[in-house]
């Protein structure tokens, strides 16, 4: 991949020039992630996360929140049903 500069302006935008996003499949509307890393940002695509991975955070929230036993089992029996 290139190297390319650009300068953030005044409402802190920059743009991703014509070629990368050609070449990267990003079109207007695109979500983006903004991760911030150690030595800067990194753009990417937002990443689809599969739905096991979502029930699976939703039920560690569940705990966290205290969630009933009933409530529990429920998401365990949905977590086990798409790991199949």
């Amino acid at each position: 991949m290139t190297t390319m500069v650009r300068n953030l302006d005044d409402l802190g935008r920059i743009v991703i020039p014509k070629e990368m996003r050609t070449q990267l499949d990003l079109v207007s509307g695109t979500p983006i992630e903004i991760i911030g890393v150690e030595d800067g940002v990194l753009l990417r695509k937002k990443q689809k996360e599969p739905l096991c991975e979502r029930v699976r955070r939703l039920r560690e929230e569940a705990i966290r929140e205290e969630a009933g036993p009933v409530a529990l089992d429920y998401l365990d029996k949905l977590l086990a049903s798409l790991e199949v």
